[in-house]
């Protein structure tokens, strides 16, 4: 639903005409509005996103899932709180500081493999 949002203020198209299933090139996106796409959402989600990302997952749906694999616990972190909190959604102001101690256990434990 945030893809079909964010989708629809871009382009100023209506959220109920996206069929998840279509190619993002279907709804009229051209260079510069996947740059504006992939800026939207590497803001909200504080990742880093590029355009070349929507050409190997071309659809809200394939899109959707790549987001929720590759980025599950980050995902996960930005839509619900951490069991440790005790509450059920994380306020939009600290969503950014859990994904980030996120990131750096992840960092941290990759370094310590190498």
């Amino acid at each position: 639903w945030e893809l079909r949002g964010a989708i629809s203020q871009i382009l100023k198209y209506p959220k109920e005409k996206l069929n998840i299933d279509e190619g993002l090139g279907d709804f009229g996106f051209d260079s510069i509005s996947l740059a504006e796409f992939a800026d939207v959402l590497s803001e909200r989600y504080e990742l880093e996103i590029t355009p070349d990302i929507f050409f190997g997952y071309p659809t809200i749906e394939r899109l959707s899932q790549y987001f929720l694999e590759r980025y599950s616990d980050e995902m996960q972190a930005f839509y619900h709180e951490g069991e440790e909190e005790g509450s059920l959604t994380t306020p939009p102001e600290n969503r950014g500081q859990k994904i980030r101690k996120i990131r750096s256990k992840k960092l941290e434990t990759k370094q310590k493999k190498q």
